[in-house]
């Protein structure tokens, strides 16, 4: 009976180890669809994404929707469209779903894996995809908000990545999008220079916004403090 019983036990070592399977133990993705903009829409943007196991690509439409098949890849994700003059990168920490791809993902990937977002795409290191959660991403968009608002950009409190959104006028985050294009172009900043600030400390050389408040675009209600 000892001996009958000692296979299974070692089964199940191995199994409580690791042993047998890819590792990493990843969210299963299967798809993910979103929108690419910044402010107009990314058309026809050339969509990728590299998880830490699996990857995949596709093209936006005309209003910068996209959806990309990973069949069997295991999350946390990076995302990268390019399109219009522009290469955006963004991240997704849980399973399938919505992620968009925009100025603010931008910004947040570069405060969170605290490096130049398309680099650090084009890395795909470990210690970036560790570095992937729903606390860091939640923490990072709220430090992102406070530099934003300095400069007399008030963000959505939603979350930018994963909450769904038409990159049309009226829509409360391409209101979003269009205001941090007008306030950094005020600041003399690119997208990818104010990344690159955020991502090791806080947006410098900042002159006092346009009119004593914080501003709003019109039609920037939806999901507001």
């Amino acid at each position: 009976m000892r001996n009958s019983l000692m296979p299974c036990m070692l089964a199940l070592l191995v199994a409580s180890c690791g042993g047998g399977g890819g590792g990493g133990g990843g969210a299963p993705v299967s798809s993910i669809n979103g929108t690419a903009a910044v402010g107009a829409p990314l058309a026809n943007a050339a969509v990728e994404v590299k998880c830490r196991a699996g990857s995949g690509t596709a093209t936006a439409d005309a209003t910068g929707k996209f959806v990309v098949l990973v069949t069997g890849a295991q999350g946390p994700c990076l995302l990268k469209a390019s399109g219009q003059g522009a290469v955006l990168i963004s991240l997704l920490a849980g399973s399938s779903g919505n992620a968009n791809i925009t100025s603010l993902t931008h910004l947040l990937a570069a405060r969170l894996l605290h490096a130049p977002p398309a680099a650090a795409y084009d890395a795909g290191s470990d210690a970036s995809f560790a570095s992937i959660s729903e606390q860091g991403i939640s923490a990072a968009q709220g430090e992102i908000t406070a530099e934003l608002l300095r400069v007399g950009a008030q963000m959505p409190s939603v979350n930018w990545v994963t909450q769904p959104f038409t990159a049309a006028p009226g829509d409360a985050m391409d209101g979003a999008l269009e205001l941090i294009r007008i306030r950094l172009a005020e600041q003399n900043k690119t997208l990818d220079g104010a990344a690159a600030e955020l991502a090791t400390g806080p947006l410098s050389s900042v002159t006092p916004p346009s009119g004593n408040t914080p501003t709003c675009m019109p039609g920037m209600i939806a999901g507001f403090d």
